[in-house]
């Protein structure tokens, strides 16, 4: 069972990987002042660093949520065992269909499967290509020796003489600079800056009242006259029972050699209620201006730009003059002249069927599985069992040989053998319970079914 302190420290380690993700958060905003910390070389570094930090707390996000769905899993765990321990207690008075004079336990009967065979495809169909080669012919094309060509002729330019008017000298510009103009004023400015202190400011802190637990819940055994109890009905040394006597509750009992009952009692948890104060606002310091210390200031005089220094341009005409100069009337070009090609004909080869693949089916192989399928699930269940009513010395006697036989008996001077002396002993037992496992038979601890009595070829 999924016992309180088991759920308690799962909480506890969620709780330190939230506080790690808090300290990762922390460190990826933390200052790089005078605290000792070297300063980072480059910004690659720093962004390395915050994609390391990034990832590392997205791991511990997701570790926290398998933890928690983990604990939820739990949970869901006890209360199925806990139900199967209250249908457990339902059904122990017994099988409803039992025969007077047999002994019954309630044992653990095995799941079931089946076996089947299924044919299963190990390679798929394929396709496979496959190349045909082309075909050729030979035939006779006509093709060209000497392609068409051209010449250049070459057609000489013409010049005439004319009177055009050309610049002599451009026209320019003259610059005269403005010098600027200042004047003197006075200002008021600070010569030492106003003061400032710090005040402290008091945590604020309330009561709160706070349930904590001294001792937690467990579980013991102890002897049934230790259990302070007014009726001790519904002990059992034959099945698992929960009973509840008085205000202890029962988890399971079982019998000492000495002849006396054992029960497995759960002791619940001790709680205390304790006040305790708790800080609602941490202690701060703020600054606030220092009044017997406050800001001083002087009037001097400087010079300020009243007007800035401009520039004045004037324009200078360009100068012309006429000019006798030899003009270009037609320039010098070239003609084409086009010779025509030349042809002859000769045999070339021509391609009748190009290249060209072809899919070839491959079929697909198959091989024979075999597969286990659950027919029924493991469960409890009421099953005759080996009792005084035919536990006789000779059937103790004939079990043993037979259980000598399978192997499963690990007793006796050479760890493999029960010895046939009619008295059922946990050797006895042992055997059994393994040759039950290796049949899948129904088994328990402290019973031989007789469903391994027929399997063993007995009849008692």
């Amino acid at each position: 069972m999924f016992s309180t302190n088991k759920i308690k420290h799962v909480t506890s380690r969620t709780a330190l990987v939230v506080l790690a993700i808090a300290g990762v958060s922390g460190c990826a905003d933390f200052p790089i002042g005078n605290t000792g910390v070297p300063a980072r070389e480059s910004a690659d570094d720093l962004a390395t660093e915050r994609a390391e930090l990034a990832r590392q707390k997205a791991e511990l996000e997701q570790a926290r949520a398998q933890l928690e769905a983990d604990r939820q899993a739990a949970i869901e765990r006890e209360a199925a065992m806990a139900e199967a321990a209250a249908e457990n207690a339902r059904s122990s008075i017994g099988p409803e269909d039992a025969k007077p004079g047999e002994c019954y336990a309630r044992v653990l009967i095995p799941a079931l499967y089946q076996t089947t065979n299924e044919r299963v495809e190990t390679k798929p169909k394929s396709m496979r290509i496959e190349t045909v080669p082309p075909r050729y012919e030979t035939v006779e094309e006509r093709v060209m020796v000497k392609p068409e060509t051209t010449t250049i002729e070459v057609v000489p330019a013409r010049y005439e003489t004319v009177e055009e008017r050309v610049e002599i000298r451009p026209a320019t510009i003259k610059r005269e600079i403005i010098p600027a103009v200042y004047k003197t004023v006075e200002e008021r400015v600070e010569i030492k800056p106003a003061g400032e202190k710090t005040i402290d400011v008091p945590a604020v802190y309330e009561t709160v009242v706070e349930e904590i637990m001294v001792a937690p819940a467990r579980t013991e055994w102890r002897f049934e006259s230790e259990i302070e109890t007014s009726s001790s009905a519904g002990l059992s040394s034959a099945s698992h029972t929960i009973s509840r006597f008085g205000d202890v509750k029962v988890l399971d009992t079982r019998v000492e050699a000495t002849g006396e009952l054992m029960c497995l009692v759960e002791i619940p948890a001790k709680f205390e209620t304790i006040k305790k104060q708790v800080e609602v606002e941490p202690a701060t310091t703020k600054t606030v201006p220092d009044e017997a210390n406050p800001a001083e200031y002087a009037t001097v005089a400087k010079t300020v730009l009243v007007k800035p220094e401009t520039v004045v341009e004037t324009v200078i005409p360009a100068l012309y003059e006429m000019l006798t100069v030899t003009r270009l009337v037609e320039p010098e070009k070239t003609r084409e002249i086009t010779v025509p090609a030349e042809y002859r004909t000769v045999p070339v080869t021509r391609l009748l069927e190009p290249l060209e693949p072809r899919e070839v089916t491959i079929p697909a192989e198959y091989r024979t599985v075999t597969r286990s399928t659950l027919v029924s699930e493991e469960r409890f269940d009421w099953r005759p069992v080996l009792c005084k009513v035919n536990m006789t010395r000779e059937n103790v006697n004939a079990l043993q040989r037979a259980l000598t036989e399978t192997g499963c008996c690990q007793c006796g001077s050479g760890r493999n053998e029960c010895k046939a002396d009619g008295i059922m002993g946990q050797c006895t037992l042992d055997a059994a319970q393994c040759y039950a496992k290796r049949k899948n038979l129904p088994w328990g601890s402290n019973y031989i079914t007789l469903d391994v009595i027929s399997e063993l070829g007995l009849e008692f």
